[in-house]
């Protein structure tokens, strides 16, 4: 079996159905109950928005997939009318754009992948066809959108995968790299990187959000938690391995299985 056949196979192998009584396991109901002083009410009011991976698949299969970072090796390069052709256009953490990135970034977003587990803001947005959360998300009940929940075992499982072919010790792959695996075992006909750095200078060394431009101004403004993310040491995350993913994902670009701009692209090379 080849490389993009086993990544495929992950449909089957890590993104199968759970039920409900799974889900609820992983969203710490009980603690959702407690914060909100609704200790008597059902499990319904928080799981009505939340949908399966069947539906996460209904939306990709067949489609063309760009995830859009928000490096500034894209900025001023106008690649924002390129994004948006794109039938799905899958981003993180940071939306609605300011309308000055448009030309650069895109002003499209299908599903948006949230690490920030309370931002009230973004998980209102009417805009977006559905969210990826990985925590427990506190508005989820009172969003208009679908979300789908990628547990931890999934992407440990995820991780375990990257690991036979790098020798590598990943525990979780980041939101970049988990956007490749949904996307391409759930059936796309095209997926393409667009302004990622995978955390590198340009000499290919992990760096801290505060200490190098790998982000956008405007992205880093947006950060609920701002001076903490941009304190936090990069290669002291013990739940990612940069370095060793940014390996697979250099395999996988060498195997001509993955796209990505050009200007992203000396990252990896």
């Amino acid at each position: 079996m080849t490389m993009i056949d086993e990544i495929k196979n992950l449909k089957f192998s890590v993104f199968k159905k759970e039920d409900k009584k799974l889900v609820t396991k992983n969203l710490y109901w009980n603690k959702i109950f407690k914060l909100e002083g609704k200790l008597k009410k059902t499990n319904d009011i928080y799981l009505k928005n939340y949908v399966d991976i069947e539906y996460l698949e209904n939306i990709i299969k067949g489609k063309t997939v760009a995830f859009v970072g928000m490096s500034p090796n894209i900025k001023d390069k106008n690649l924002g009318e390129e994004i948006d052709s794109f039938d799905i256009v899958y981003r993180t953490n940071f939306y609605p754009l300011p309308t000055h990135l448009h030309k650069d970034y895109g002003s499209k977003c299908n599903i948006l992948a949230l690490q920030l587990k309370y931002h009230q803001r973004i998980i209102e947005n009417k805009d977006i066809d559905l969210f990826i959360t990985y925590h427990y998300c506190q508005y989820a009940h009172a969003s208009q959108n679908k979300i789908i929940n990628i547990s931890n075992k999934k992407k440990y499982l995820l991780g375990r995968f990257m690991n036979e072919y790098i020798n590598g010790d990943v525990i979780f792959p980041t939101a970049g790299m988990l956007a490749y695996f949904i996307a391409e075992s759930l059936g796309c006909s095209r997926f393409k990187y667009f302004g990622i750095t995978g955390y590198q200078n340009e000499n290919k060394e992990i760096v801290n959000h505060g200490e190098y431009e790998h982000v956008i101004e405007e992205y880093k403004n947006s950060f609920i938690r701002r001076e903490t993310i941009l304190k936090t040491e990069m290669k002291k995350v013990k739940c990612h391995n940069f370095e060793k993913e940014n390996d697979f994902r250099r395999l996988i670009i060498k195997e001509n299985i993955c796209e990505i701009d050009e200007y992203s692209k000396k990252y990896f090379i």
